[in-house]
């Protein structure tokens, strides 16, 4: 609850003065020609005769009340009928052009592009198009990120400008680093507060945190939290991964990843935003990584406040005390024939 106009509050006081000098008034001295004319018993303080004064006390408290814009605050929770907002957080480092083969087909003794895999980034590409087509009606945008974040398309109900940029990205475009807790903080900002509580965040990287933001991922993902936003993070990459190296005579030379993906950093934002973890171990998409692009994210029933006005109970108010404090006056006051 809370008052429109703090000032008129100040019009309190005058009701209060009034109870005030009603208590502290001393009682009328009667003047009568015979005792026998006085009232045997004086009528007690809360006698109905008396209810006009204090009546019209609790009218002015009313009139001050409904001049200062009295209005209810009432929070309630409601089923929200417009689409989930989600923003992709894609890592675009030069760790992503690694190729990773399944476990259960280890890798060639001889590595040659014939053989290749599809790369991380491909992979992540290919998820990206997978959850497109699954949620054409949601409005989502796209961060990608390395040692800077950047929002490549904001969000947008229509895809088509999110889908050629993300066809335009490569791993030459952007200098290389890994900043996840600066990616987390740009998809917060891509987010309009009124789509906060009904949004989710999709970070898809194959490493761990290199950035230079004060904050950590963790203490990002607690933001996030604190703003209804769950992140849902994918690991990618596995143990038998390969990246390719230049060598001085120009040739390419498949070399195995230095740093291995940091699951349990992804996954412990994951938990702290309230969303979940998934490892892509290779472009083998895993049956639950499927299901969670193809399923609607789950979102919670937004809060919304309601702010109902009680001027107008409050001067309906007022107008009914006065009108019984003049009734009761009426029949207080003799009639003289």
């Amino acid at each position: 609850m809370h008052v429109l106009h703090p000032f008129w509050l100040f019009s309190l006081l005058l009701p209060l003065a009034a109870l005030a000098a009603l208590r502290l008034r001393p009682p009328a001295q009667a003047v009568a020609p015979s005792t026998d004319l006085l009232p045997t018993v004086a009528a007690p303080p809360w006698h109905w005769t008396k209810w006009p004064a204090y009546l019209v006390i609790a009218a002015l408290t009313l009139l001050a009340l409904a001049s200062a814009g009295l209005v209810l605050t009432i929070p309630t929770t409601r089923p929200e009928t417009r689409q989930t907002a989600v923003v992709l957080c894609l890592d675009v480092s030069h760790s992503m052009v690694a190729c990773d083969w399944p476990e259960q087909h280890p890798r060639p003794e001889a590595v040659e592009a014939a053989n290749l895999p599809p790369n991380r980034l491909e992979t992540a590409k290919s998820m990206v198009r997978q959850l497109l087509k699954q949620h054409q009606n949601n409005p989502i945008a796209l961060v990608a990120f390395a040692r800077i974040p950047y929002l490549v398309c904001p969000l947008m109900q229509q895809h088509t400008i999110l889908q050629q940029r993300l066809l335009d990205l490569n791993t030459d475009s952007f200098e290389d680093g890994t900043a996840i807790a600066d990616a987390i903080l740009c998809a917060l900002h891509a987010l309009p507060d009124e789509r906060r509580q009904q949004a989710a965040i999709i970070l898809l990287s194959d490493g761990a945190d290199h950035g230079n933001s004060p904050q950590t991922p963790e203490q990002a993902a607690r933001m996030a939290q604190k703003l209804g936003v769950p992140i849902y993070t994918i690991g990618i990459g596995g143990q038998h991964g390969l990246h390719p190296v230049v060598t001085p005579t120009d040739e390419i030379r498949w070399e195995p990843i230095a740093e291995q993906l940091d699951e349990q950093q992804l996954r412990q934002i994951a938990e702290l935003s309230g969303g979940r973890y998934f490892a892509a171990k290779d472009a083998a998409l895993s049956d639950e990584i499927t299901a969670f692009l193809n399923q609607p994210l789950p979102v919670t029933g937004t809060r919304h406040r309601q702010h109902i006005s009680l001027t107008p109970w409050a001067m309906l108010g007022t107008a009914i005390l006065l009108a019984l404090a003049m009734t009761i006056e009426w029949l207080a006051t003799p009639n003289e024939l």
